[in-house]
Order: structure tokens, then sequence, then C-alpha cells
């Protein structure tokens, strides 16, 4: 029912690191898929791909035509740099399967669910690939934050603010106002928590579908 657009995200799978870094570099790849990906486009992102898809949003006007955002962690500003600084040792050490469980604590994703991922050999690479950039991106994260008004006040598009309907964690405060600032934002709720993408996969593709209609869509992922 969609074409689909995704890419690896710099420093993470097939794609090459840049000599520097920044949420910057990260938004204008975002803007440089959606020109190639022939506009106007839906633009979906889930936790730090959200962050990146709602700066994009906000620079592409008529190029976006729908926008979803699954829960951004907008209450990474308040992770303190010890942990990060934690983060970043397991990975220097290469104790990988260490800095995901860390992390995977922090972004509300359960032991249960984490023994599952770890089931799959390839989603479990996909991870171990992922962390290895994970404190980078939570403090480019951390210093992009609070979004600014203006950015909000410039994503005119319909815009869907998705939030598991067992999320408590602090990471992931501030959604219903996010959605209530938006200029034509709505909140819904899907089942679960972080990761109903994959654990309510059906259940999260029918609130997608009900929003977008159908048309084109392109996809920013987390992991």
């Amino acid at each position: 029912q969609f074409e689909l657009t995704s890419y690896d995200r710099r420093g993470r799978g097939d794609s090459e690191d840049g000599d520097r870094y920044s949420i910057e570099r990260e938004i204008e790849d975002v803007l440089a898929v959606i020109e190639a990906s022939n506009p106007p486009v839906h633009l979906v992102g889930h936790s730090f791909g959200a962050i990146l898809c709602l700066f994009a949003a906000a620079r592409a006007g008529s190029k976006i035509d729908k926008l979803v955002l699954y829960e951004p962690p907008l209450g990474a500003q308040h992770v303190h740099v010890g942990w990060l600084d934690a983060l970043q040792e397991m990975v220097d050490r290469g104790e990988l399967d260490a800095a995901i469980s860390q992390f995977a604590a922090a972004a509300s994703i359960t032991d249960d669910e984490l023994r599952t991922l770890e089931s799959s050999p390839g989603t479990w690479a996909h991870l171990r690939d992922g962390v290895r950039v994970a404190a980078r991106e939570i403090r480019a994260a951390k210093a992009a934050l609070p979004v600014d008004e203006r950015v909000l006040g410039a994503i005119s598009v319909p815009t869907l603010v998705l939030l598991g309907d067992e999320q408590d964690h602090p990471s992931y405060t501030g959604l219903h106002d996010l959605a209530a600032q938006l200029p034509s934002g709505r909140l819904e709720r899907v089942p679960g928590r972080h990761l109903a993408l994959v654990f309510a996969a059906q259940d999260f593709t029918g609130v997608l579908r009900g929003f977008l209609g159908f048309n084109q869509t392109f996809a920013v992922r987390d992991d």
C-alpha cells in the first residue's frame, strides 16, 4: 500500500561516518533523503529518529504531506552526563551487550522484550551496531532540546504523535504538550511501550494507515 524509503543513518549499518558529528548533520541527511524520494512524502520517525523528523519537518515545508512522531525522547535533555560517560566506556571496552542492556532500560524496553530481541541474531547484531553511537546521539539530543516554539510553529502539516499505552518512562514526558503545541498535531496511543512497531506490528501499522491514507511514506528509524 506504500512505497517505503528507509536508510542507515551515519555511522550505522552500511553508512560511513563523517569527519564530525552533530544533530545538524543528521537533520541534513533526512532532508537529503526526502529530496531523493520524490517529494512530497509522509515522514515517519521513531525515538531519536522522531526528533530528527521534527526538526527536518520544520524546514521541509510542502515536501512533507504528513508527519508521524513515535515517542521522541524529549526527556533526553535530563539524562545525566555520568550515565552517558558510563555507556560510552562500556562501548569503548567492547562490552556491547552490557551497553545494550543499559540503553534499553533508559529507552523503556522491558527485560522480556530485550530477551526476545536477543533471540534474533540479525536483530541483535543491528542493536550491537547501533549502541556504538548511542551516547553521542543522546548528547546531541540533549543539546537540541527543548524544541524551540518557532520550530514547532513552522510545522503546519498534519502531525500524529504516538505514545505507548503503557508508557510511563521519563524519557517520553512532554508528548501530550508536544501534540498540543503543534499547529495541526494530535496524540494517539499504540500498544505497549517503545516498541509497538515490533511487538504489536499489526496494530501499529493500522494506526499509520488510518492516519496516512494511501500515499508515499518515508521512515527514519532509531535502531
